[in-house]
């Protein structure tokens, strides 16, 4: 639903934490995942929106981000929001803990969205799907080395009765290589 790729998540992070500043028409890599979540919370919306923008402006995603804040359930109504009228200056000039908690502000909202709900529905059916598979084919391989086992007993015993004594060992070995070979054989069907 965001496109979010293998690391990007952790650069984030770091460049939050390295507190680099936005230079006229730069974007930090928080910024414009902030702006992909805003805008993702926006689709879902009713409000009619462009695009939204790193500067300050009619389009700006601090416009957006604070009638976000003020119309939101979840609890951020005690975040001074004086710091928007300086706009990405005053964003800028926010110590980390406030970033990070808009950050996780927003990560929250877009949680609640139906695009974001249903990827991460898709997700957990398709690994619930995959568990189960895998824990099919243990099943299902347990009771081969179950059934295999028991017919080593089984011609163990044939053995036993059809020569009145016991096996010698290169019988036994004999047989015993010939169970093994028939669960190597099972197993590597299984796989």
């Amino acid at each position: 639903a965001l496109d979010v790729k293998k690391g990007e998540a952790g650069a984030i992070l770091r460049a939050l934490i390295r507190k680099q500043n936005l230079r006229r028409g730069q974007n930090t890599l928080v910024v414009e995942f902030q702006i992909k979540l805003l805008t993702l919370i926006l689709s879902e919306s009713e409000t009619e929106s462009s695009s939204l923008t790193a500067s300050n402006g009619k389009n700006s995603w601090l416009k957006v981000l604070e009638d976000l804040i003020t119309e939101s359930d979840l609890g951020l109504k005690e975040f001074a929001l004086d710091w928007l009228n300086k706009g990405i200056s005053g964003y800028n000039d926010l110590d980390i803990s406030k970033k990070l908690i808009l950050l996780n502000f927003i990560c929250d909202e877009a949680l609640g969205t139906m695009k974001l709900r249903s990827c991460i529905d898709d997700q957990n059916a398709k690994i619930a799907e995959e568990k189960k598979a895998a824990k099919s084919k243990v099943a299902e391989a347990k009771e081969k080395e179950r059934n295999l086992k028991q017919k080593l007993q089984d011609e163990m015993a044939k053995a036993v009765i059809s020569n009145g004594t016991s096996l010698s060992i290169s019988e036994y070995d004999t047989l015993v290589s010939k169970i093994k070979s028939e669960a190597a054989k099972a197993h590597t069907e299984l796989l």
